[in-house]
């Protein structure tokens, strides 16, 4: 994932009173947290965010440099998988083709022709600890009915900002053994 799954939400008063709790009953329901809560914070996910503000830089100058960097090797691993993947007849990529982070985010889904995307999956997560998956990622309308992908679904490869060059090479070392 690309980091801990942290939101806000606003809701108005209008739309607070109309609201009954979520979680225990004999919980106070003064408060939109407290309605929509099912327990109290996630301590380990709260008590992260100043590492992730410290990860990314001190001031908004900084910050913007750091995005700036993460999306380009973001778009590097990308370029690599993909014109991999391209060279080869049998696999399809869906989505944009192009390289280019203005385009695509670096997640990248595929579907091998004569094959389940499951069973490569399978045999690459049993010759690797590489955490590629397959499947509809809550997409199954898309995966079924515009990409004709019913059953397996399509195999999905994520590369962000922690990935490594190295670990993309080995990826394709690896599905090069699995597809041919």
């Amino acid at each position: 994932t690309y980091g801990p799954h942290i939101a806000a939400l606003y809701a108005s008063a209008r739309a607070q009173a109309s609201l009954t709790s979520l979680g225990h009953y004999f919980l106070s329901q003064d408060t939109l947290s407290m309605k929509l809560g099912l327990a109290a914070a996630s301590y380990e996910l709260v008590s992260s965010i100043p590492s992730i503000l410290s990860y990314f830089g001190p001031s908004p100058a900084s910050r913007k440099e750091t995005w700036r960097a993460i999306a380009a090797h973001e778009e590097h691993l990308q370029t690599i998988l993909l014109q991999y993947l391209s060279r080869r007849k049998d696999i399809t990529v869906y989505g944009v083709k192009e390289c280019n982070k203005d385009l695509r985010v670096p997640v990248v889904s595929f579907g091998v022709k004569g094959r389940g995307s499951k069973e490569i999956v399978e045999i690459v997560d049993g010759m690797s600890d590489m955490g590629i998956r397959w499947g509809h990622f809550y997409s199954k309308r898309l995966v079924d009915d515009v990409l004709g992908q019913e059953g397996d679904g399509v195999v999905r490869v994520s590369m962000v900002h922690y990935n490594t060059e190295k670990e993309v090479h080995d990826l394709i070392n690896i599905l090069d053994k699995v597809l041919n």
